[in-house]
């Protein structure tokens, strides 16, 4: 059901497949619905009083109670639609305010791939650290490259790759600090990224492996981990080796989506490549073109410099967005609910108006004698949309309780809205209450073309 390439960005769904439990119990289950409302009418049907039936003329004696049991599954048709089509509209907007978070960068014309060095070609730190400048020049020279950096792990990850930290006269309740995202990262990887500075300055040639350690934080650590101080005049310590001296804080960069698009940002810690050398990374390409039209020229770069290499995770940065996990986890349940939610409806809309027509089949006879009285055509119209209205409100005002109900429950799957969102449930009532109409209407106005003379020698 999901290509093959899409599945190569969704590692995640690999082990996916159809239960055939599960299609066994869905298959028994349509199979016993469609028995039970077969044999009902039959039911009914047998236990029919003929005599009485017979002196009643052709109506049915049960014609009563069968109308009330279909105006009660109307209605429950369309109250089942009301909490579909409002948990739909719901999901659908959590998705849209997902998708359009601020990613802390601008991912338009914006490649990413992870990139895997041999360590047979190059062993040591200063062979690594080489391999990195010469990959990032060879790439930087491509055509339709604007500007290319490196990070240990690319945007919009897991939001894994941590580590223990204290800021240098600051308090803190744990002997090992605080846990915040790390990442290494070149001198030109937040240009690329187009990320945006908030105080300070980025890394520079300066920071290479013999010149001062110095680290780059985002918003949320200078906050959490600085309040009320100057955060470019902090000193940062690594607590995991006694052997890390404190390193000056040069710059604040705005936040950075590392983790899911869905969890809040996290604190985050930047580090100079240029100070040590890495056999993988994670290489970011601003473009001036398409970015997947240079997949295959950045590829070849990387080989030609390392045959060897290994490249992965290849996507735009926009696809890597779109395709992410959290992106997934909020995309299908709106599908799902979304055609679910268009049956309920197409079901609530055809079973309305087969209980109107049949209504208006059996007062053929009453509306020829309104009709011959003097009643107008729009008196008529009026009184069978009346009928669905008194279907049609029931219907809403349960559906509308319900689906408050099922959207308290389903909170947490919604992002960045409430779960009792105003516009979404008036847009839904409205939506739900125009098709319905519309469902009366065309009965109703069948009704209003009864020949009154044909209509009093109906029988």
């Amino acid at each position: 059901m999901i290509p093959a390439t899409l599945l190569d960005y969704m590692p995640y769904l690999k082990l996916m497949s159809i239960d055939a439990r599960v299609l066994i119990f869905a298959f028994a289950l349509a199979i016993l619905t469609g028995v039970v409302f077969a044999l009902a009418p039959a039911f009914q049907a047998a236990s029919t009083d003929v005599q009485g039936a017979l002196k009643d003329g052709s109506r049915s004696s049960h014609s009563n109670s069968w109308r009330r049991f279909a105006s009660a599954l109307v209605v429950g048709e369309v109250a089942l639609a009301m909490v579909l089509l409002a948990g739909s509209g719901l999901l659908v907007k959590s998705l849209y305010r997902l998708l359009n978070v601020n990613p802390g960068f601008d991912q338009h014309n914006l490649l990413g791939m992870g990139v895997g060095l041999s360590e047979s070609r190059f062993p040591k730190d200063p062979g690594q650290l080489q391999a990195m400048q010469t990959l990032l020049d060879r790439v930087r020279a491509l055509p339709g490259v604007k500007s290319v950096g490196t990070t240990s792990s690319l945007p919009v990850s897991d939001g894994g790759n941590t580590s223990n930290l204290r800021v240098v006269g600051v308090p803190s309740a744990a002997p090992q600090g605080r846990e915040a995202n790390s990442r290494t990262v070149n001198r030109t990887y937040f240009q690329a990224l187009g990320a945006e500075l908030v105080q300070g300055s980025w890394f520079t040639e300066a920071d290479n492996p013999t010149g001062p350690q110095r680290v780059i934080v985002n918003k949320t650590l200078a906050d959490q981990f600085m309040p009320g101080l100057d955060p470019l005049k902090q000193q940062i310590w690594f607590t995991y080796s006694d052997k890390e001296k404190p390193r000056q804080v040069i710059g604040v960069v705005r936040d950075i989506k590392e983790g899911p698009l869905d969890t809040p940002a996290r604190p985050a810690i930047y580090t100079p490549a240029e100070a040590n050398g890495r056999l993988f990374l994670g290489l970011i390409i601003r473009t001036e073109q398409r970015p997947d039209a240079l997949i295959t020229g950045v590829q070849n770069t990387i080989r030609q410099l390392d045959p060897d290499a290994v490249t992965f995770n290849v996507q735009t940065m926009e696809d890597r967005i779109q395709r992410s996990p959290a992106a997934f986890l909020h995309r299908y349940p709106a599908v799902l609910a979304g055609v679910f939610a268009g049956l309920a409806l197409l079901l609530g809309t055809i079973g309305l108006y087969g209980l109107v027509a049949y209504s208006v089949s059996q007062r053929t006879q009453e509306i020829g004698i309104r009709m011959a009285l003097g009643a107008q055509r729009g008196n008529v119209l009026n009184m069978v949309l009346a009928q669905g209205v008194r279907l049609i409100v029931p219907g809403v005002v349960a559906g509308i309780v319900a689906a408050m109900l099922v959207s308290y429950l389903m909170r947490s799957m919604l992002f960045g809205i409430r779960s009792w969102d105003p516009a979404i449930f008036v847009a839904v009532t409205a939506i739900l209450a125009i098709v319905t109409l519309a469902a009366s209407y065309v009965p109703a106005r069948a009704a209003t073309k009864v020949d009154p003379m044909v209509a009093l020698r109906y029988e």
